[in-house]
């Protein structure tokens, strides 16, 4: 700043603006303007000024007016102050022209009034065409800052001066003020204590690399809640890379924040449902053939993350049977327009086996016209185990219930005839009327007791097998037990001459009883030697092998066989025999049946009349 005096007019100016002189006296009403504000406002050729001048014409009328009052106050004063008025005239061209018009007395009468007064005139155009841009540029960025409610804060490091802007307070739920604008009282009493060590990282950060900064934190309102904003910061340097000052923003973004960690924490838990469930989603466009599957189908098919999902490529993941009930479900799907909810059991990439539900239904455009399809594959695998374990649980309770009725059929049927026997014979004895009958009748008594001893006999039999299941199990080699139940058999073999032949190699061994275990395999090879066919000599098989997880045993013989359409429900019996030998009891495989069953195991029989049996044991 400097002054410039003009006469007795002391004018404080910037940037020395074009300036011009001016007399008035007032008493004569003469006015004298300098050569320049004369070229300022007409141009170098414009003659002298008469009458009104032509360059009063030029200023704008409410100007005019505002200079008067600013005049009649200035006399008021009795000419203390200075004279001072913004004039704003279009030059040649048409444009404006702002003119600051300063003056003071000169000159005053006898009564000590103003006579006379002198000043100048400043051309201020550029200076408040700048000063409305600032202007104009400050509006916008208020509205910028409005728009998006933005709260400003400077740090000057130089003087520790440090200022927030109104919104800032507002957005923290302060009055203007009401807290001091602090750093101290930002970090330690506003900012949440868990956010703090990201806030430190982004200011070291931005002063290590001199870079902005752009972070979520949490602040602490006036009511005591924190509330989520978006702060961004930058650090100015002197040319020695001292720190200036610092300036920043905070945008409040607190429900934008809690919806997106609603939804995360929603998506985390639909992830983690589907992922207990064993859900996934999947979706085939019906033009380009184009299938889409989530992750967890992935996971449910056991399949790497890179393999690429193909409609024909299913088939490898489902067995022949199943592959084929969901093609046809799909085909239906698109040309019926039904939808379809299917246990399958799939082959799985690993090459595991396991029960999947499948779920499809038809998507349509606006004219009723499928263009793909859409739906969810679940992991039932376990669930389906249960399921069928539950039914062989009800299957095996069913048996169970069908050897107590069967056992109590033979308690009160074979029981009751040997003692309704008993008591006829004695009634019988007590009326002979020799010796020899009463000796006849006695022989008779001593059969139907041992009938009876023997009836008994079976039945402690059966009921031991449902006691002994609580015995320890132990690791049986099938070989062992096969060896054992040969050296039994020996003079049966030798005397038949029957050929038997084994394999264990693909199970060799399993938890079970040992007693039971020889028993079954003494019952089957023995049945097979006894129902031996006339004609050619005895052959028998006896393997293992796995199915799944079971462990089976098979006895195969080229017997004389079974009518299974005549007796297979009555196959397994107690006291059934289907042939005429006479040391067919019926008891045995009775037996063996009870103790396959009561170990959780199945027993069946595959046969023909003159062609021999297999019977399978699976435990």
């Amino acid at each position: 700043m400097q002054i410039e005096t003009f006469d007795r007019v002391p004018i404080m100016i910037a940037e020395e603006p074009p300036s011009a002189h001016w007399n008035w006296h007032i008493c004569a009403g003469s006015k004298s303007l300098r050569s320049a504000f004369k070229s300022m406002l007409l141009g170098e050729d414009s003659n002298p000024l008469k009458g009104r001048p032509h360059w009063l014409s030029l200023v704008f009328d409410e100007d005019i007016s505002a200079a008067v009052t600013h005049f009649m106050n200035f006399t008021a004063s009795n000419g203390k102050s200075t004279f001072e008025t913004t004039l704003r005239y279009r030059n040649k061209i048409g444009s404006v022209v702002y003119i600051l018009c300063r003056g003071q007395v000169s000159q005053r009468d006898a009564n000590c009034q103003p006579a006379a007064m002198e000043g100048c005139f400043f051309d201020i155009t550029s200076f408040v065409t700048r000063e409305q841009e600032l202007l104009q540029q400050n509006q916008q960025h208020q509205l910028i800052l409005e728009g998006i409610n933005a709260g400003i804060w400077t740090r000057n490091l130089t003087n520790g001066e440090e200022w927030w802007s109104e919104k800032l307070y507002v957005l923290l739920g302060f009055q203007p003020g009401e807290i001091e604008a602090s750093y101290n009282n930002f970090f330690n009493k506003l900012l949440h204590p868990e956010d703090r060590q990201k806030v430190f990282r982004a200011l070291k950060n931005q002063l290590n690399n001199r870079t902005s900064y752009l972070i979520d934190l949490r602040l602490r309102r006036k009511d005591g809640s924190y509330h989520w904003y978006e702060a961004c910061g930058k650090a100015e340097f002197d040319e020695d890379g001292n720190t200036l000052r610092m300036v920043g923003s905070i945008i409040d973004r607190n429900l934008k924040i809690n919806l997106q960690l609603q939804l995360e924490a929603k998506e985390d838990f639909l992830k983690a449902t589907k992922k207990i469930a064993k859900v996934g989603g999947w979706n085939l466009d019906y033009e380009s053939g184009k299938l889409f599957w989530t992750d967890e189908i992935y996971n449910i098919y056991e399949v790497p993350s890179d393999f690429d999902p193909d409609i024909h490529k299913l088939k490898s993941l489902y067995t022949e049977k199943s592959w084929q009930i969901l093609q046809s479900a799909i085909n239906e799907a698109i040309t019926e327009k039904k939808e379809y909810d299917l246990e399958l059991l799939a082959i799985s990439g690993k090459g595991n086996l396991k029960w999947l539900r499948a779920i499809g239904k038809p998507l349509l455009d606006s004219k009723g016209n499928v263009y793909g399809l859409r739906g969810a594959l679940q992991d039932i695998n376990d669930q389906k185990a249960k399921e069928l374990k539950l039914k062989e649980s009800l299957s095996v309770i069913e048996n169970q219930n069908n050897r107590l009725n069967n056992f109590a059929h033979i308690v009160s049927h074979n029981l009751g005839s040997h003692a309704g026997n008993i008591q006829s014979i004695l009634s019988m004895i007590e009326t002979a009327e020799s010796g020899t009958e009463k000796q006849e009748l006695l022989g008779y008594l001593n059969k139907t007791s041992e009938a009876l001893n023997k009836t008994i006999g079976h039945l402690n039999e059966v009921v031991k097998i449902h006691t002994a299941v609580n015995l320890p199990k132990k690791t049986v080699q099938f070989q062992k037990v096969f060896d054992s139940v040969a050296d039994i058999l020996r003079i049966k073999i030798n005397e038949t001459q029957a050929s038997i032949n084994c394999s264990f190699s693909e199970a060799p061994q399993i938890e079970y009883l040992p007693a039971y275990l020889e028993s079954i395999m003494l019952n089957l090879i023995s049945n097979a030697i006894k129902y031996r066919h006339p004609e050619r000599r005895p052959c028998i098989t006896v393997s293992t092998f796995i199915i799944g997880s079971k462990t089976v045993l098979r006895v195969t013989d080229n017997g004389i066989g079974i009518d299974l359409d005549k007796n297979k429900d009555k196959l397994f019996g107690m006291y059934k025999t289907f042939h005429t030998n006479a040391d067919a009891a019926g008891i045995g495989l009775f037996i063996t049946k009870n103790q396959v069953e009561a170990m959780g195991g199945t027993i069946s029989a595959e046969s023909m009349p003159g062609c021999g049996a297999t019977f399978l044991v699976n435990f």
